[in-house]
């Protein structure tokens, strides 16, 4: 009998059915108040430029914002719930400091909700085959802002503007 993939990977304890986001210290509040601010709203939000194309969203954030191609996002880890400990350690290298404290949803949830998965790219010195063509277009996208072309130029016959194709790669960088 055929297995339906998704009670699969319900069964594999290397992926998690949860999606966790953990909250940590800013200048304007603790991890605590972070997840008490969360709760209160309902809203986790994404204030954080990351990806490949931050620094092109950094120089041209208006621009991009307008189009519907920031790059702000709000972070979630798949490590499985008996694991999660392992994600707020002191870890040498890395860029954000996480508290114990966050709120976790099913990955159905979040699939609902408009989440999605990051796609990885090897960044590791030396293995850029992949890494290079994005960031190629993206360079190619930055040359187009900066002689002042205007990402959304095209109307289709509803009049709705559309994106160019070459800015359509900030929608996964």
């Amino acid at each position: 009998m055929k297995q339906n993939i998704a009670e699969l990977l319900h069964k594999r304890s290397d992926l998690s059915e949860y999606l966790v986001h953990f909250t940590r210290d800013r200048g304007n509040g603790s991890a605590r108040d972070a997840l008490m601010q969360i709760l209160a709203s309902g809203v986790i939000e994404a204030r954080s430029n990351l990806g490949l194309a931050k620094e092109l969203a950094e120089e041209f954030p208006g621009a991009l914002e307008a189009a519907g191609l920031g790059q702000k996002c709000c972070c979630f880890t798949e490590t499985p719930l008996e694991h999660c400990w392992s994600m707020v350690q002191d870890i040498a290298g890395r860029s954000r400091q996480f508290k114990p404290f966050g709120i976790v949803f099913s990955k159905d949830f979040g699939m609902k909700n408009a989440l999605n998965p990051v796609w990885y790219l090897n960044t590791t010195q030396g293995t850029d085959h992949l890494t290079t063509p994005v960031l190629n277009i993206i360079e190619s996208c930055r040359g187009h802002l900066e002689a002042g072309s205007k990402i959304g130029t095209k109307q289709d016959q509803s009049g709705e503007v559309l994106t160019q194709p070459r800015f359509e790669i900030l929608r996964i960088a």
